[in-house]
């Protein structure tokens, strides 16, 4: 592919294409290569020549029957089919239908009706027509596209390159009158800018008192809750006691532990005094 490129040869698809050796890849650059050899090597080639009606005439006397049928087919395509039924078709100069008739020259062929032609050739003209569509494998006709677009943005530039000189224009004038009226405005709203300047220096210094104040009066607020937490408490503790002090039964409570108290004592005393009287006994008669 480098040495088809250097001759000049144009391969624009992958080198997969030509390692199988066979496709119309390979068959392109055969062809690329056999005319660029003919090329180098000055052969040319010349317009074919047709032989006269002479030379057709006397060849047409050594056309055998399957010649004779397979250029029949050919014939009818170019002559049409007549009306007339006993019209004899002619296939170069030898007539099917006649035997051994003498061959007539062209000119001598059966007439054909115009509207009858006219009528086949308006019925065979749909079948005829050739639609391309684009294949982008296809290097030719995206060249021709390139060209083709290349040409319509040439062609269109030069009113499109015009409108947006005029266009820019417009916007550099628009442009300019906005900024000579800015300067006039500014001139005359100066006085009012530099009033609306010092209000919002006013409005600063309010806004940043207001936030020191209102950051006092939020300290001096937590400040009253714990005080109104304490007396609170201080509340609960006082209305405690005082259910406690106007309770009379932790003193009837305290009057009867007392009373039992002193019954103990009194037992106690008792069996104090009956151990004392058994000791002294005891004593008395130990010393006897």
């Amino acid at each position: 592919m480098e040495s088809c490129r250097r001759l000049g040869v144009d391969v624009d698809f992958p080198p997969q294409k030509i390692r199988k050796g066979h496709g119309n890849e390979v068959v392109k650059i055969l062809t690329s290569l056999a005319d660029l050899a003919l090329e180098r090597r000055g052969h040319r080639f010349f317009a074919p020549k047709f032989p006269t009606e002479s030379d057709e005439t006397e060849e047409a006397g050594t056309v055998d029957d399957s010649d004779v049928e397979l250029e029949m087919d050919e014939e009818i395509d170019d002559i049409g089919e007549s009306d007339d039924d006993g019209a004899i078709i002619q296939i170069g100069s030898t007539p099917i239908g006649a035997s051994d008739a003498p061959t007539p020259p062209i000119s001598k062929l059966p007439a054909v009706d115009r509207d009858t032609w006219r009528d086949e050739v308006e019925r065979l003209t749909p079948q005829l027509k050739l639609v391309l569509r684009s294949d982008q494998t296809n290097w030719r006709q995206r060249i021709d596209q390139l060209k083709t677009s290349a040409e319509k943005i040439e062609s269109g530039s030069v009113d499109t390159v015009r409108k947006l000189n005029a266009m820019g224009d417009e916007i550099g004038a628009d442009l300019d009158k906005m900024k000579s009226r800015e300067r006039h405005i500014n001139q005359q709203l100066d006085h009012l800018v530099q009033q609306l300047r010092v209000s919002h220096d006013r409005l600063a210094q309010v806004q940043e008192n207001y936030n020191s104040q209102t950051a006092g009066v939020a300290e001096k607020s937590n400040k009253l809750a714990d005080v109104n937490n304490q007396l609170e408490k201080i509340k609960a503790e006082m209305e405690e006691r005082a259910a406690t002090i106007s309770d009379n039964k932790p003193l009837a409570t305290a009057k009867k532990a007392r009373a039992e108290l002193e019954k103990e004592i009194c037992e106690l005393d008792v069996r104090i005094a009956t151990i004392e009287n058994d000791l002294h006994t005891f004593t008395v008669v130990q010393a006897a």
